[in-house]
């Protein structure tokens, strides 16, 4: 009788929070099994070919202390290619050989975005800084494929900001007259432009900003894609929460603006309340978490790669007019 009350009160706190959940722009949402992988989650995603290309990250658990002292798993980065109705292409999954902090294969990277730069493929992703490993520091690398199968151009090279802190993640990259750049942070808006030989990154822009968002503080999420004359990101955020199995104690969102795409890169537009619809995180998300980390943009349709539960990968296709017209101003 205990468990069935206090299950009651988690169903209904949750009810309380997802009210007005904007989902009137979703046109389908798919879930992605990959073979070999059944509880691959936290997706990128770009046009590959006739189709697309989906990053992953992939977990397994581990002894104590056989890795590292405060790692309970191994992780690894993996892509797979889809089809233009996104199913996945028989036997073209496969983890990626990625070394970073040292030069032997790594087993703690996570979260990869994927990146095209011009004709090039990037991978960016956090793991261990070079220095020590008692943080996360962002990667990138470029990628290519050879008898279809994707490499690692190159080692891995850390993403170098002299005001970084010890755990970083989360860096979100966009392009502008073919340079690349990061958000290193939305609160305040920080803008790193990046040496794509070196990794190296310099500050060339930082201002507060006024976001009309309720739902915590603004993070990374997907790459910023060109649309129209601005770029769109997904974003995630998370408020404190109550439920039980919530990550961290917290309820995790998902949302979008758009911005300036020349310098200072200012905000334009954003989501008034998170994106999604209600079964996102009711059904099978135990631990009430949606996170964006991939974004296809079509003539009419944006397409969103997702990881849910952090055992699951999803793409939901939206009407742009429609995600367009819900965004409202940023003072």
């Amino acid at each position: 009788m205990l468990f069935c009350s206090f299950w009651k009160s988690e169903r209904k706190e949750l009810d309380a929070r997802l009210q007005g959940l904007a989902g009137s722009a979703i046109l389908s949402t798919r879930k992605i099994d990959i073979p070999g992988y059944p509880k691959a989650f936290n997706p990128s995603l770009i046009p590959y070919q006739e189709g697309y290309l989906l990053s992953f990250r992939t977990r397994h658990r581990i002894q104590k202390g056989t890795l590292h002292a405060r790692k309970k798993d191994v992780s690894f980065l993996g892509v797979v290619k889809l089809d233009r109705d996104f199913r996945v292409v028989e036997k073209s999954a496969q983890l990626l050989d990625v070394s970073s902090y040292a030069m032997h294969s790594s087993s703690t990277a996570e979260d990869g975005r994927l990146f095209k730069l011009g004709s090039r493929i990037f991978i960016f992703f956090n793991d261990f800084p070079l220095s020590n490993n008692k943080g996360y520091a962002p990667y990138f690398a470029e990628l290519i494929e050879k008898e279809k199968r994707f490499l690692v151009k190159e080692s891995a090279k850390q993403l170098n900001y002299a005001h970084a802190i010890p755990v970083e993640k989360n860096w979100s990259p966009f392009s502008s007259n073919d340079k690349l750049y990061l958000i290193y942070s939305d609160e305040p808006r920080v803008i790193l432009e990046v040496d794509s030989d070196t990794g190296e990154c310099s500050e060339v822009a930082r201002y507060p900003t006024e976001w009309q968002w309720q739902w915590g503080e603004i993070r990374g999420g997907t790459p910023a894609l060109q649309l129209d004359d601005a770029l769109l990101t997904f974003f995630h955020s998370s408020i404190p929460s109550n439920l039980k199995k919530s990550r961290g104690g917290r309820l995790y969102v998902m949302g979008a603006y758009i911005f300036d795409a020349h310098f200072p890169f200012t905000p334009r537009k954003v989501t008034a309340v998170p994106l999604g619809e209600k079964e996102y995180y009711t059904k099978e998300n135990r631990h009430n978490v949606v996170f964006p980390g991939g974004l296809a943009i079509e003539e009419h349709l944006i397409h969103v790669a997702w990881g849910k539960n952090n055992k699951q990968i999803h793409i939901t296709t939206f009407n742009k007019a429609k995600l367009l017209h819900s965004l409202g101003l940023v003072k």
